[in-house]
């Protein structure tokens, strides 16, 4: 079976829960607090793997309790996990500020992520073969992600990217990515021509895709009350990767990401409140 490598990065989460999203220099209050693992990089590759697909994770992790944790985690999910030689520092970790209405920010320490180098991501695709894919993210350096993307295809795998968060200039790097996944306001600052295929998130809108032709086709979300947004599109993203991986025209593999994704959020926390394999199964178009 065709075979995800995620290269990525992994966190621990600490969501606290408020009755509306503060304003600037505003102190809230509250209602609770929940501790999950997470990371855009392990978001992905659980929900990926949570679909059948045989997945491996490449991320950095410290050598502290955390990083125990983690390990713990995705041990728990059965994915296969390679641990890359970063810096000499803490595990990183999310703050997650969930509103009631669902919705939520969210601030990623990155000293792990970051010090991923360009020898190390192009190592860990060395595996890679004809029919596999690579899905990467925006939080790993520039350099290293570009080395990893092109890696993967010198060897004739696909790439998929999910530039998020954007805090370095991805204009060199979408001629290596066959998927380019982004939400609005990322479109708004992205030029997305060079990709294959681009599909735009639209939240409750569900999604957009557009296809190397430039054709464009709409996916609608199920109407659900949004509990809590968080992994929502990594989510997404992951099902997506894994349809793909099985097969399935990007199209319907976009289907079954948002209709994973809308059962997502209706349900607060982090990796805890993923689709498990039963109802991913029950989802699949």
């Amino acid at each position: 079976m065709t075979r995800l490598l995620v290269l990525g990065n992994a966190a621990l989460d600490l969501a606290l829960r408020l009755p509306r999203l503060p304003l600037p220099g505003e102190t809230l209050l509250a209602d609770g607090q929940a501790g999950d693992v997470g990371g855009k990089g392990v978001n992905q590759a659980v929900a990926a793997g949570r679909c059948g697909v045989p997945v491996r994770l490449a991320t950095a992790l410290g050598a502290d309790a955390e990083g125990q944790r983690i390990r713990a985690a995705l041990a728990a999910e059965g994915l296969a996990v390679e641990v890359l030689h970063s810096v000499e520092a803490p595990t990183d970790r999310s703050l997650v500020l969930v509103g009631a209405d669902g919705q939520n920010m969210i601030v990623t320490t990155a000293e792990q992520a970051r010090g991923v180098d360009t020898e190390a991501a192009e190592a860990v695709c060395a595996g890679l073969a004809p029919g596999d894919f690579l899905l990467v993210q925006g939080n790993l350096p520039a350099d290293a992600t570009r080395a990893a993307l092109a890696a993967a295809r010198r060897r004739g795998a696909s790439t998929i990217a999910n530039p998020s968060p954007l805090w370095f200039d991805w204009a060199a790097l979408l001629a290596e990515v066959d998927l380019v996944l982004v939400n609005e306001p990322e479109a708004a600052l992205l030029d997305l021509r060079p990709a294959s295929v681009v599909v735009v998130t639209r939240g409750a809108a569900g999604a957009v895709l557009r296809d190397r032709e430039g054709r464009e086709d709409q996916v609608a979300a199920p109407a659900v009350p949004a509990v809590d947004t968080t992994g929502a599109g990594d989510v997404l993203a992951g099902v997506l990767a894994a349809g793909l991986c099985l097969g399935m025209a990007p199209l319907q593999a976009l289907r079954w990401g948002v209709a994973a994704a809308s059962l997502k959020v209706g349900r607060q926390g982090t990796l805890r409140a993923f689709p498990d394999p039963a109802e991913l199964r029950r989802l699949r178009p």
